[in-house]
């Protein structure tokens, strides 16, 4: 049964998405090691922004869904 991720998981990523944003300004043009590594021209700041804030939340938060469904399952087992 799938159920939904936790509001745990969901506000994390949400939280991580947006320290990455914020924090994406500090970078200074042409350092960018992300887009070194994948050669890629991107418009201007602002779409890498959100792009990489995106990408990052929803790793984080799949990341947390993912321990959190672990540990649901370890106090599970360990109950019965």
């Amino acid at each position: 049964m799938f159920r939904p991720p936790s509001i745990l998981a969901v506000g994390t990523g949400i939280g991580a998405g947006g320290i990455m944003a914020s924090s994406y300004t500090l970078v200074e043009v042409g350092n960018d090691p992300i887009l070194k590594a994948l050669h890629t021209p991107v418009a201007n700041r602002f779409t890498a922004s959100i792009t990489y804030s995106l990408l990052f939340g929803f790793a984080i938060g799949i990341l947390i869904w993912g321990c959190d469904k672990l540990w649901q399952s370890h106090k599970q087992r360990r109950q019965q």
